[in-house]
């Protein structure tokens, strides 16, 4: 869940829903009905609507925590990378399963 103190809650919209938030060991992953953050060390350093996402990856390997990769269309929009344990994999999952739909939609419909 988001806390108050979440930098994320300042930049959310009138009636912008949160749909997941994903805690990495290095950054937080919020997934909202619009768009994608990601915040690092209490700041944010990606937002971005869903319909300018290129690519979102999910890499599991044996001995280390999992990678989320999140790729704006934008180049001069950074891509973010966050190392997950495996005690977020469902989190995971269900960002994953809402976001996947979505940038399917937006891509088909551009």
């Amino acid at each position: 869940m988001i806390e108050r103190d979440d930098p994320v809650v300042g930049r959310l919209g009138r009636g912008e829903t949160v749909r997941g938030v994903v805690d990495g060991t290095d950054g937080r992953l919020v997934l909202t009905d619009r768009r994608v953050f990601v915040a690092e060390n209490g700041r944010i350093t990606l937002d971005v609507p869903i319909d300018r996402l290129r690519l979102v990856e999910f890499d599991l390997e044996t001995q280390r925590p999992a990678t989320v990769i999140i790729v704006p269309e934008d180049p001069r929009d950074p891509p973010r990378q966050l190392a997950i344990e495996p005690q977020q994999y469902d989190e995971v999952a269900s960002v994953l399963a809402q976001l996947g739909p979505r940038i399917e939609r937006t891509a088909s419909e551009a």
